[in-house]
């Protein structure tokens, strides 16, 4: 005679077959999700233009590489430069950018010297609109001595509403930097929101133009590429 399982028997069999495979399915996940953690750390990538078609190379850094320290500090500064002296034809647009990177990336003394200049004024209360400037670095390294780097760029802006552009301009920059983390550093690590937006703590604590009589760059615009009253 065939041997019946009765219902009882085979439901407690199927429910212990299910149970068996869902813990090790919860097994699986909890392993996973703790490779994976934190999910919120930061990765430091570098993104190299190989030519003018716009022929990108997204490479992660191997730090145990020499140069690792000497690229992230070059990339970290020419960033900064790009940020603060950038502007697009929105007002919304460029605030955002200083206040996401120029604010947390700048020591308080150079982001009081950066807030004093004319172009932040205007853009601030909405008085410089539909002009753009864009920068261009005159060399593909940047030469230091003893922490204080000295970076060339040209600089030209456009104003859309009368269609004139500038005579590029040259500046030559000098730039120390530092660790906000460090204990003779003037800024005060107030919320997490400063971390996030510049990780690794580092800051321009000095920010100084060399030539062109010392003028800042953002004060430094014609008087045509001002709208005044808008």
């Amino acid at each position: 005679m065939a041997k019946v399982v009765e219902p009882p028997v085979l439901m407690s069999r199927t429910l212990t077959f299910v149970l068996a495979a869902s813990a090790v399915v919860l097994a699986v996940l909890v392993f996973t999700l703790t490779k994976m953690a934190p999910l919120t750390r930061p990765e430091v990538f570098f993104l190299q233009n190989q030519s003018r078609n716009i022929n990108y190379v997204l490479e992660q850094p191997n730090p145990t590489e020499r140069d690792f320290h000497k690229k992230y500090i070059e990339g970290f500064i020419r960033t900064y430069i790009i940020a603060r002296n950038t502007i697009d034809p929105s007002p919304t647009t460029t605030m955002a950018r200083w206040n996401t990177i120029v604010k947390p990336w700048s020591s308080n003394a150079v982001y009081k010297k950066f807030k004093d200049t004319s172009t932040y004024k205007d853009i601030e209360k909405y008085r410089l609109q539909n002009v753009s400037c864009q920068v261009y670095f005159d060399q593909s390294n940047i030469p230091h001595t003893g922490g204080v780097y000295r970076v060339p760029f040209t600089r030209i802006c456009k104003n859309q509403n009368s269609g004139g552009q500038s005579e590029p301009k040259s500046y030559m920059i000098q730039i120390a930097i530092q660790s906000y983390l460090d204990n003779e550093s003037d800024t005060v690590l107030n919320n997490l929101e400063e971390l996030r937006d510049n990780p690794l703590g580092i800051q321009i604590t000095e920010y100084t133009v060399t030539n062109n009589k010392g003028v800042d760059p953002l004060s430094d615009l014609e008087p045509d590429f001002y709208n005044e009253g808008l």
